[in-house]
């Protein structure tokens, strides 16, 4: 079965996650697998605050600008994407049924946290 780190799950999310990913081999399921994300908890999460809206995952976030780097999405396009995309969605760690956090959640949190943290953490 297939798991993932996430605090909650929707009624079907295994059995949905499991009969779709089960035995496929997308470069997201094994970076999955090869890379520890939570490696990097401490840098988000220090680097981040959100000041208004519903909370969110600064983790989840993580995941989602990584998908928006490595495709080359705008804010938008990758709202859309976590939002339709089954395989996005699975990989930031969201529910079947949830939404992704909207467009300006995520250019706050890139802004926020900004390549210099990452640069500063590597040495």
């Amino acid at each position: 079965m297939i798991r993932r780190s996430s605090e909650q799950t929707s009624f079907f999310e295994d059995i949905v996650y499991d009969r779709v990913f089960k035995d496929k081999k997308h470069w997201l399921l094994r970076l999955q697998q090869v890379v520890d994300f939570e490696q990097f908890r401490p840098i988000v999460e220090q680097s981040f605050s959100e000041d208004t809206g519903r909370p969110t995952n600064p983790m989840l976030l993580f995941r989602i600008v990584f998908l928006q780097f490595v495709g080359d999405l705008s804010d938008r396009k990758i709202e859309e994407a976590v939002n339709y995309n089954l395989l996005y969605k699975y990989f930031v760690g969201l529910a079947v049924d949830a939404e992704s956090p909207d467009y300006s959640t995520i250019c706050r949190f890139r802004k926020q946290v900004g390549p210099e943290r990452f640069n500063r953490s590597s040495t």
